[in-house]
């Protein structure tokens, strides 16, 4: 029986030994590596648009939201340039990854009576970040 016990003390310490870590990143809690410049704006009703700038350069665009509609780039079939030079058209909305330090986000007027919501989300290895745009309604 006190083998038994023995085993079982000598078992329960190599585990805990090995299932403790040092691990400084791990999955899906990694530092903000992007850095974004500001992540939320105000656009009137007018057309308008904002730069927003990065300190970080292996990010790219994962999916964009326009009011409640998300359009997602499909990033497994593209190479590295697809991925870094991004530029995406619809609902009166335009989003450019102009360059590794550069995101550019333009919205048409908004003629109509409700605010429009543009949600831009992006990510680097296991980091996702959002830049959300509120325009007012005419």
């Amino acid at each position: 029986m006190k083998k038994i016990v023995l085993s079982l003390c000598f078992v329960s310490l190599i585990s805990l030994f090995f299932s403790c870590s040092d691990k400084e990143d791990p999955d899906g809690k990694w530092d903000d590596n992007i850095k974004l410049s500001t992540k939320s704006a105000e656009f009137s009703a007018d057309a308008d648009s904002i730069t927003i700038t990065t300190k970080g350069t292996g990010w790219w665009i994962n999916y964009i939201t326009v009011n409640s509609k998300t359009y997602y780039y499909d990033n497994e079939d593209a190479d590295l340039a697809g991925l870094y030079n991004y530029s995406f058209q619809g609902d009166g909305v335009v989003v450019e990854r102009r360059d590794t330090t550069r995101l550019f986000i333009k919205a048409d007027a908004n003629s109509s009576s409700t605010e429009k919501v543009i949600t831009v989300s992006l990510e680097a290895g296991d980091y996702f970040d959002d830049v959300k745009i509120t325009q007012a309604a005419q």
